[in-house]
């Protein structure tokens, strides 16, 4: 594996007038984790703006995992194909401009600022509406989108479906990936109750693309389905499996993709992989060309960074959010096949947030060998305490210490891996972006371009 470089800075092509600068500040001023239900602010602004995304061709995505890589893939091979595409995602990892792109590229931080201060000027019109911090870059996204005359915009859900921000304007393809139990506080303590609330996003007449095929989840998609009138699409032969070396395949209605490798690690991609097909074929019975050597190559090449993302280097690095139970279920069994080729040793650095079933997080994680597990606080004050992970740990069989500096625990985990050896930091999004901005990884969106960091 080749070293990792740092990212060659790419400033704006002008330096931000104080209107501009005024506008970003305003947006940093507002914590991210004030979250309010509900889509009469979202509306009414937007309406101020002239309804951005009733102009918008959109493909919605939601569901508790998996739902940026699916939005990544749709969103590339759109790109690939030819047609100009946008995508909105969160969190971001080091950079906001990171939510909102267009064909791979971040939205320029001066086209970014006179966005937020279009918005802010239509909040503060009388009677004047506050929006939250999600709702304001939702918005930004949908007037970037129009104004780069975007083709499809492919929106990742926030939160949910029902109240999210970005449930709005027409998708006639909507996608949900799976439904498990997170964000509990929000959508309820079952997944009857999660699936009610991220199955809203389907409209009627439309289609929904889904990963849910059994259980009480599969049932409320049925009877939302009968009730509004959208069709339920499953990919074909799913749940589909990966062949040996992460080969892929899919014979569908419009395309057929004989064994082509996933960029994106581990076994769960492969369903990642089939919901993006389907959704694309969709894309192509709505009247868009899209040939299928755009779509292998996305496949073969897309990069979601920070979810089981290997950088190289002394030593090598292997990211993953993994920042609920079900993510990091999934990390744990793609973790053996993902370290087979490392010689030196495994360190693990975990934190996680106290709303996101820690104790569940870790367990999964450190029941993995590791020659150290080192807890620490990601870089939020809702962080769960370092000591209490590393009691989990260490009751599940690990050698598990705790470090309250996420900077010190990095420190000190690249020195126990020594240069052939690798790295793991998981369990939170926030403490993946911390260490992939302080290492200088790159958050670009292809593979290829990725292994050439600077």
């Amino acid at each position: 594996m080749a070293t990792a470089k740092r990212s060659p800075k790419r400033p704006d092509a002008r330096r931000l007038d104080a209107r501009e600068r005024r506008a970003l500040a305003y947006l940093d001023g507002i914590d991210p984790r004030d979250i309010q239900p509900g889509l009469e602010r979202v509306r009414e602004v937007l309406r101020r703006l002239g309804n951005p995304e009733d102009r918008l061709r959109i493909v919605r995505v939601g569901g508790t995992n998996g739902k940026g890589s699916v939005s990544v893939q749709v969103a590339s091979a759109l790109s690939r194909a030819g047609l100009r595409a946008g995508l909105y995602t969160s969190p971001h990892l080091i950079d906001v401009r990171e939510r909102i792109r267009v064909d791979g590229a971040c939205i320029r931080p001066s086209a970014l600022a006179r966005a937020i201060e279009r918005i802010r000027r239509a909040q503060q019109r009388r009677p004047a509406v506050r929006l939250t911090y999600f709702e304001i870059l939702t918005a930004a996204a949908l007037l970037e989108f129009v104004r780069r005359r975007v083709e499809v915009a492919v929106l990742e859900v926030g939160l949910g479906g029902r109240w999210d921000a970005t449930n709005v304007g027409a998708a006639r393809i909507a996608v949900l990936t799976n439904v498990e139990l997170d964000h509990t506080e929000f959508l309820g303590s079952t997944r009857a109750s999660i699936a009610r609330e991220k199955v809203a996003i389907a409209r009627p007449g439309g289609v929904l693309v889904t990963g849910v095929t059994g259980g009480a989840a599969r049932r409320v998609v049925e009877e939302h389905a009968a009730r509004v009138g959208f069709r339920v699409e499953v990919p074909a032969g799913f749940p589909p499996g990966l062949g040996r070396g992460g080969v892929f395949r899919y014979a569908g209605k419009r395309f057929s993709i004989d064994a082509v490798k996933l960029a994106l690690g581990g076994d769960h991609q492969a369903r990642n992989a089939a919901l993006a097909v389907r959704t694309l074929e969709e894309l192509v019975a709505d009247g868009l060309e899209i040939p299928v050597a755009a779509v292998r190559d996305t496949l073969g090449e897309t990069r979601w960074p920070g979810r089981l993302d290997a950088v190289p280097g002394r030593p090598s690095w292997l990211f993953d959010g993994a920042h609920n139970p079900h993510g990091a279920a999934a990390l744990a069994r793609a973790l053996p096949s993902a370290l087979r080729a490392v010689r030196g040793a495994r360190v693990l650095v975990v934190g996680a947030l106290r709303t996101k079933h820690p104790d569940q997080i870790v367990a999964a994680l450190a029941r993995v060998r590791f020659e150290r597990v080192i807890c620490t606080r990601p870089p939020r004050d809702d962080a769960m305490e370092p000591r209490v992970l590393a009691r989990v740990a260490r009751a599940a069989g690990a050698r598990a210490v705790a470090v309250e500096d996420w900077r010190e625990a990095v420190d000190r985990a690249r020195t126990l891996a020594r240069p052939d050896g690798v790295v793991v930091v998981a369990g939170s999004l926030y403490l993946v972006g911390a260490v992939m901005a302080r290492a200088g990884v790159s958050t670009a969106l292809c593979r290829s371009a990725a292994l050439a960091r600077a």
